[in-house]
């Protein structure tokens, strides 16, 4: 693996290495970027983060971009403590017709090798969601924009943000057959008697 140091340029090689009796270790040929002194990356407990050991990629501030497939039989978590949070409020009708705007698509990935169909949103196509809803990406903060005036400048999505409007749009949907149940409720036993 080849190591560079951001400050001084220099360049460390080697071909495998190991990090205390744990089992984690990495053994092969394969070149790692890691930069630490501006918290792109973080390995172990992070000042001031809610967790108490791990790995933690990224920081507040910054992306953190991945390629392919990440797996394992563990789950993430996302900070949700309301203490870490502010300007809590509920969702206004605008995201409402932020939902009704969104138009899912079935795709293929330009670099992808298993020529399978995927299932998602086009980020360009939430953008317009958004400014169509009457909302700014400060109002739903879902897309991202990725090596900004650079040549490989893109756009992606933060699945988690579609989370809660899926669930309010749910929870509006069952009201509305509990509703609908009860006024045919009505009527059958309106028509008996």
């Amino acid at each position: 693996m080849t190591f560079r140091d951001d400050n001084t340029g220099s360049i460390s090689t080697i071909d495998s290495f190991s990090i205390s009796s744990k089992g984690f270790g990495v053994y092969s040929s394969d070149t790692i970027n890691i930069q630490t002194a501006d918290g792109n990356i973080t390995i172990g407990p992070s000042r001031g983060a809610p967790t108490t050991s791990g790995l933690i990629l990224g920081s507040s501030g910054y992306t953190t971009l991945t390629l392919g497939t990440w797996t394992g039989s563990v789950s993430s978590g996302t900070t949700s403590d309301s203490r870490y949070k502010n300007s809590i409020t509920e969702l206004s009708s605008a995201y409402s017709t932020l939902f009704d705007n969104l138009t899912p698509k079935k795709f293929k990935y330009n670099d992808g090798t298993s020529n399978r169909f995927h299932t998602g949103f086009i980020a360009q196509d939430v953008n317009e969601a958004i400014k169509n809803s009457g909302l700014t990406t400060q109002d739903f903060a879902a897309t991202i924009l990725l090596n900004k005036n650079k040549d490989d400048e893109h756009w992606a999505l933060r699945y988690e943000e579609f989370i809660a409007l899926n669930t309010w749009q749910i929870q509006k949907l069952k009201q509305r057959v509990t509703e609908l149940e009860n006024e045919i409720k009505e009527i059958k036993q309106n028509e008996n008697n």
